[in-house]
């Protein structure tokens, strides 16, 4: 299924595979699509019954470039949650039903999409933003990333390592606060400095290398 930005042009493709999914095609403004090219944002769980469940930490520079597609699947360390469409035996119907793959499937899947093929069209020489929980934090993002280079994409790949959140704009948030779609839903990390310590971790694709040869 389509991310379609403002002008319905297709910046990503998602795969909702449960029920509480948003099952239409998702639909980002001009703001939320600027401002995730430059931040993310990353959340921390609220203390007490005064406080919503999860409270914003705060917004940091973002470690991709200004053109960017997006891949939202539910997943983890080990695979991504995506929905193949299975024939019902003895009938001519089919339906929709959830499959878990590991990362080099998810890769296969991605670069076979025909969304996906459109925005790596529109834009080849984009970064890859997978908005997926923490499918850094094994070897799943590692594995979709070099699928996706085996079959020609040459799209730097971010993961986190953390529970991803999508944050859905709505009317209710109000012209100061118009939503964003990169965000975090984790305990935030601090480095050896102190400094928050980012969840991203980048799977680059491989580069061309100059002819050395005479």
């Amino acid at each position: 299924m389509p991310i379609l930005g403002p002008d319905r042009k297709v910046v990503g493709v998602h795969f909702p595979s449960q029920l509480t999914d948003l099952k239409t095609p998702m639909i980002f403004s001009p703001v939320e699509l600027e401002s995730a090219r430059h931040t993310y944002t990353q959340w921390t769980r609220g203390r007490g019954s005064q406080q919503p469940k999860w409270v914003l930490r705060g917004t940091f520079p973002a470690p991709w470039g200004e053109e960017t597609v997006s891949a939202s699947a539910h997943a983890d360390g080990s695979g991504y949650d995506v929905q193949v469409k299975k024939k019902i035996p003895f009938t001519r119907w089919s339906r929709w039903v959830p499959v878990w793959v590991d990362g080099g499937t998810y890769g296969t899947i991605l670069a076979a999409d025909k969304h996906f093929k459109q925005a790596v069209k529109g834009a080849p020489t984009a970064e890859l933003i997978q908005m997926s929980c923490s499918a850094a934090a094994g070897s799943a993002a590692r594995e979709s990333a070099e699928s996706l280079h085996s079959a020609g994409i040459g799209f730097d790949v971010h993961a986190t390592e953390k529970k991803y959140g999508y944050i859905e704009p709505g009317p209710s948030r109000g012209k100061q606060d118009p939503g964003t779609f990169i965000g975090h839903s984790s305990e935030v990390e601090l480095n050896e400095s102190g400094d928050t310590k980012s969840p991203w971790v980048k799977y680059e694709a491989p580069r061309q290398r100059p002819n050395t040869q005479d």
